[in-house]
């Protein structure tokens, strides 16, 4: 769970603000020079920096915990495709909030894109991740305590 709920937050982090800077002025000096779909968050970039370092270090402690459970035989290795399609579903997040608050001159062929294939992607993630579990739960067989 660790994992899941960092990964859209790591991500995010991890690709970092569109400068803008190879394109003209300074973004964050002269906003109206550029084109957004969306404005960027205004986040202090210290908070941003706490926060994406504490994201990264909660997603690689949620990995490490998985791999340890995994090697002990105390999770289902029928677990794993739902866990890594939530994961890449924060991951689609992550990276769709950054490419949709670049600083750019005229389109964004990248929101385009993230438009176009992110949902239909997370969808069937969610859908697959959904219908995977409901088949575990289905096929365990419950233990006495």
């Amino acid at each position: 769970m660790l994992l899941i709920l960092a990964a859209p937050v790591a991500t995010w982090w991890l690709v970092g603000p569109n400068p803008g800077d190879g394109l003209g002025s300074d973004p964050m000096l002269r906003p109206d020079d550029y084109d957004y779909l969306f404005h960027p968050p205004a986040i202090d970039a210290t908070m941003e920096r706490v926060g994406g370092w504490a994201a990264v270090a909660v997603a690689a402690l949620g990995v490490a915990l998985l791999v340890v459970e995994a090697r002990h035989g105390r999770i289902d290795r029928r677990w794993w495709p739902p866990i890594v399609a939530m994961t890449l579903v924060g991951a689609i997040i992550g990276l769709s909030g950054r490419v949709m608050t670049a600083a750019v001159v005229g389109a964004n062929i990248g929101d385009g894109f993230m438009l176009l294939f992110g949902p239909p992607v997370v969808l069937v993630l969610v859908i697959g991740s959904i219908v995977w579990s409901i088949q575990n739960l289905r096929t365990t067989t419950p233990t006495a305590h």
